[in-house]
């Protein structure tokens, strides 16, 4: 019973401690970018990518994770400068942190592994042992993940490259956009993180196409118009980096490659979204 209650509160209490990193981070964010810029990454990229895996095979099936998901969103849009808009598997390929839940159960896999490796492993017996056939079909226990993981991914693969190719192929499977077209293997530090942090704001509000344009401020009540100051019926995404005569980047691949003329222009641009 003190497991099971332990097991529920987790995920709260670990989304609250989660939920002072972001403000810790919030709060650093307004001073001067350069002289915290790496500071920053580095803090919110260990508060994303290590802090909610604690304990997580036991936890992660639980309904109450996605209060810890809300958690990890929050701090990569905070690393990325991503609004509440962009759809959110764009956010872990733009911070270079794999997605919460694939990272779960990678840990999982290694801890199932390591279990079934050692007969003195206190999870052994509870990972090589079926369940009885009446538990609930509601209960989402450690034992039957670690189970179906062993039997459908091969021994001989790494936990680290099943994360990878698992990575990838939910990447395929999110669906045609810009970034897609560049990026073909998530996982890596995109071009742009060493930029100052209203350059590299602007960078990924553009390679999503999530910012504030006129036309999508207008969507949500906060412009009464939509066109572009050149003229434009309605400033987009598509707009600026395609046509606009005065807003638009040296090329749409320069978001990706940010080559010395992107940041020429990143550092220059009067464009504020």
């Amino acid at each position: 019973m003190l497991f099971n209650i332990y097991i529920h509160d987790l995920p709260e209490t670990t989304s609250r401690k989660y939920g002072y990193a972001d403000d810790l981070a919030i709060m650093m964010r307004r001073q001067t970018w350069e002289q915290m810029q790496a500071s920053l990454n580095q803090d919110m990229d260990t508060f994303a990518a290590y802090l909610p895996e604690y304990c997580a095979p036991a936890w992660c099936r639980s309904p109450h994770a996605r209060k810890v998901n809300t958690a990890i969103n929050t701090a990569l849009r905070t690393i990325t400068g991503c609004l509440n808009s962009t759809p959110v598997y764009h956010l872990p390929t733009l911070a270079g942190i794999a997605p919460a839940g694939l990272r779960r159960e990678a840990a999982t896999l290694a801890l199932a592994r390591k279990a079934q490796r050692y007969n003195w492993h206190i999870l052994h017996n509870t990972t090589t042992t079926a369940l009885p056939l009446h538990r609930l079909k509601s209960r989402h226990p450690y034992n039957k993940a670690a189970r179906d993981l062993l039997r459908s991914i091969p021994e001989d693969l790494s936990t680290e490259a099943w994360l990878a190719a698992a990575w990838k192929q939910e990447w395929e499977s999110a669906g045609p956009s810009r970034i897609h077209r560049y990026i073909y293997y998530p996982g890596g530090s995109l071009e742009g993180e060493d930029l100052p942090r209203r350059q590299w704001t602007l960078l990924n509000r553009l390679r999503t196409g999530v910012g504030r344009y006129k036309a999508s401020m207008r969507k949500w009540g906060l412009e009464d118009r939509a066109v572009c100051e050149f003229g434009e019926p309605e400033q987009t995404a598509e707009h600026i980096i395609t046509t606009c005569p005065l807003y638009k980047p040296p090329s749409e691949a320069g978001l990706f490659d940010v080559g010395p003329e992107m940041r020429t222009w990143l550092s220059s641009t009067e464009l504020d979204i």
